[in-house]
């Protein structure tokens, strides 16, 4: 029998087992699913011992987000954590930390009704069967009640996060939709919080162990590892890459050309008559005053009228006087009164007239975002040309200093003599001239709200507008030739040197550092700090006090060596409180192992052996008297919205810390970790 006619002759028994067959298909997919893992279900971490958060939940956050933020974007922000990387970026709402937030504020007993989410939809001019009808335009299908729900624990976090920072108002809603000071409420626990870390302060002595210590009996990086840590870094800017700021990208770069007007020079061509000069001796005269002798007897009963220095027969009065004009003149008077220049001085006005002659060439017209639409034919007029057409109008010849030859990054360019040292005054503001030419729209596009310097609409072949030299004597008028975007390198020889460098020394802080971490305690208590300074020809540091939060600079007074600041300082204080409250007034009568730690400075890839000498903690009176003091409230607030290392209390790490959340990692994540310290 021929295949052909097997098939014709059994075709219905092959349509039942293969239908069957299918159904059974169909039909055990769903069975066996039920036994594999659901992702919905998967935990992300845990609350204490008893609560778990799964990703379920953090999809039921995204979507309460994407409900409040429909009716304000704003106000889906009160879960956001800023990009530091991105500053001028609004914060991106994180669905975990928004969790974290409903449930701490849930602990502390705060609840809100429908009432007032009606009167909260009221007032942004809309209700719950409307916004229903607006979500489901986009896309998201909600009951009405999961709205309410939403915006029920919105409230709550208002009202939670509003206890936390201060604000107070008369009711939620105010709150929620005005951004008013008012007078600082501070409940007494997150006072006390405040006074302690910002007036509580300790001494402490340090010694730096850093890597360049143990460089020399150090092997080299095998090519295994210089490409590992190129592969994770190539796309890094320099110090962005965690968590020891390693990066290989290779950065934006411009050509520059500018102008530079001798200052003296350009005093010294301004004519000033003798006329000028007793004007000006007239209403400064009482700075001229002869020198007494000092040889002469003082009478106080009879004390002789002051002599002053006379133009007429004081050749060298009228020439200082002189001077003190041109220089005037050069630099321009300025109105402390006012904050607004009395006078422009000749040497803006030749930076101002320089500029021009270089605008007044361009004829081309501006697009949409107010740069000029300059095609590839247009070519700018030289730099000795308009220097040639100043001299002929003031009657001085700039400096031109031509750059197109050197390819200059942020840190190159800041490095120029002078040049690298100017500012833009803009809007009353000082902009830094490397802050400035890196907005060149070639490199950083037209989006203002990323940019805030696009609007100074600086391009490529277009001059700046006139820098001032920091003293006010030196002007500069630039422009940007040539760009180059940032790229990543094109292979690890590229970068070779400064990886295989930073490949050595990261082997040396895992080894010599970190891995012989309780070592190096053992012996800094065994000897003590100096003994062991002596062995590497070092001096134990004894830092300035420092409280646990204050200004950037607390820490770093006179311990240049620590990179990180904020990790020293939350390190050494994590460390203080682990000692008995009753004890820990008089450090120096502890036994010399409760006062010695290691502190661990990854950004720098250094170990601090610290020995903790003195505390000052705050007394009751010394609380009652900050908690009491009317400015104590808006420093608290000042110290939130700054961008110090202050323990922000609505930050995720923060919020993570109080609720006790952790995350849950795998078994083989924690091997992978495990092998990295290793």
């Amino acid at each position: 029998m021929s295949p052909l006619k097997f098939f014709r002759t059994y075709n219905k028994w092959f349509l039942v087992v293969g239908a069957s067959f299918l159904m059974v298909a169909f039909l055990i997919q769903p069975a066996l699913s039920l036994f594999g893992p659901n992702p919905a279900k998967e935990p992300i971490g845990t609350i204490g011992d008893d609560i778990t958060i799964r990703n379920e939940d953090t999809r039921r956050a995204d979507v309460e987000l994407r409900i409040i933020g429909a009716v304000n974007p704003r106000w889906a922000q009160i879960a956001g954590e800023r990009d530091m990387a991105n500053p001028f970026q609004p914060p991106k709402p994180e669905p975990l930390k928004w969790l974290l937030m409903v449930h701490e504020a849930k602990s502390l007993g705060i609840s809100a009704s429908n009432f007032e989410v009606k009167q909260l939809l009221d007032s942004a001019g809309t209700n719950l069967a409307n916004l229903q009808r607006d979500l489901k335009k986009g896309d998201l299908f909600v009951e009405q009640e999961s709205i309410a729900e939403a915006f029920r624990k919105y409230l709550m976090v208002v009202h939670y996060r509003n206890l936390i920072l201060a604000h107070g108002h008369a009711t939620r809603t105010e709150m929620m939709l005005l951004d008013g000071i008012g007078r600082p409420i501070l409940s007494r626990p997150v006072l006390e919080r405040f006074v302690y870390d910002e007036r509580s302060k300790v001494t402490v002595s340090a010694l730096p162990l850093t890597v360049d210590l143990f460089l020399d009996d150090a092997p080299e990086p095998t090519e295994d590892a210089v490409k590992e840590l190129f592969d994770k870094h190539k796309n890094d800017a320099k110090g962005a890459g965690e968590p020891h700021g390693f990066g290989y990208r290779i950065p934006a770069s411009v050509k520059i050309e500018y102008l530079t007007f001798p200052f003296d020079d350009i005093a010294n061509s301004i004519d000033v008559s003798f006329a000028d000069v007793q004007a000006h001796y007239n209403t400064y005269k009482s700075l001229y005053r002869e020198k007494p002798d000092p040889d002469e007897k003082i009478d106080p009963d009879n004390p002789k009228p002051p002599k002053f220095r006379e133009l007429e027969t004081d050749a060298a009065l009228v020439g200082e006087i002189k001077r003190e004009i041109r220089e005037q003149r050069a630099r321009g008077e300025f109105d402390f009164r006012t904050g607004r220049p009395k006078s422009i001085g000749k040497v803006e006005q030749m930076a101002r007239a320089a500029r021009k002659i270089m605008l007044d060439q361009i004829s081309a017209e501006r697009d949409g975002q107010n740069y000029y639409k300059l095609g590839s034919a247009f070519n700018p007029v030289p730099l000795d040309e308009v220097a040639k057409q100043l001299q002929k109008r003031f009657g001085v010849l700039p400096t031109v200093v031509v750059r197109g030859d050197i390819w200059l990054d942020r840190e190159e360019l800041e490095a120029q003599v002078g040049f690298g040292d100017s500012v833009l005054l803009s809007d009353g503001r000082g902009v830094r001239v490397v802050d400035y030419v890196f907005s060149v729209k070639e490199l950083a596009g037209t989006e203002v709200a990323e940019n805030p310097l696009a609007l100074e609409r600086l391009q490529v072949d277009v001059p700046g507008k006139p820098l001032k030299a920091p003293g006010g004597d030196n002007w500069y008028v630039f422009r940007v030739t040539e760009v180059r975007q940032p790229r990543e390198p094109e292979s690890v020889d590229a970068v070779r040197e400064q990886v295989a460098k930073d490949a050595k020394e990261l082997s040396i802080y895992k080894s010599k550092l970190l891995g012989e971490k309780d070592e190096w305690v053992r012996r800094a208590t065994a000897a003590s700090l100096d003994t062991l300074a002596e062995d590497f020809k070092k001096k134990v540091k004894e830092l300035t006090p420092f409280a646990r939060i204050g200004d950037d600079d607390v820490a770093a007074t006179n311990f240049d060596e620590v990179e990180d600041d904020a990790a020293f300082i939350r390190q050494v204080f994590e460390h203080l409180e682990k000692i008995d409250p009753k004890t820990r007034e008089n450090l120096a009568a502890l036994p010399i192992e409760q006062r010695i730690l290691a502190v661990t400075d990854d950004r720098g890839m250094a170990l601090h052996l610290v020995r903790l000498d003195k505390y000052e903690p705050i007394t009751q009176k010394t609380f009652d008297s900050e908690a009491l003091g009317y400015n104590i409230g808006f420093e608290f607030n000042a110290r939130m919205a700054g961008d110090s290392f202050t323990v922000d209390p609505l930050s995720l790490d923060s919020i993570k810390r109080r609720v006790g959340f952790e995350y849950i990692r795998d078994e083989d994540e924690e091997e992978s970790s495990d092998d990295a310290a290793e």
